[in-house]
């Protein structure tokens, strides 16, 4: 019973934060990253939150942007006992999370 209630409670809360990044601190591209799509990763931001909240602290949003070795590295951390992960969905969040060839993930779908 007590781990119904915990996972509820985490997946209640983690809603509730994304939607308060969504609607009040979402980046909108600028003008220059909407001009220059070379900028752009192909990967959806909605794509790697999704499999962050499911496989974050083993680094699957790692693994689907091309960052293998911080991936594997997370993997053996259990995503930094959390606070890598915890990082890397604020960036995710943020628009700030790049690619394995440093193209910021911009797009949600």
């Amino acid at each position: 019973m007590v781990s119904k209630r915990l996972l509820l409670g985490s997946m209640f809360s983690f809603f509730i934060f994304s939607f308060v990044f969504q609607t009040h601190c979402e980046t909108k591209p600028t003008s220059i990253e909407t001009s220059n799509k070379q900028n752009i990763a192909p990967q959806k931001r909605l794509i790697a939150l999704c499999l962050l909240y499911m496989f974050g602290p083993i680094g699957g949003h790692r693994f689907y942007v091309g960052k293998n070795i911080t991936g594997i590295l997370q993997l053996l951390t259990l995503g930094g006992l959390g606070v890598w992960t915890f990082v890397d969905m604020l960036y995710i969040l943020l628009g700030r999370f790049t690619n394995a060839d440093g193209k910021k993930l911009v797009d949600w779908t």
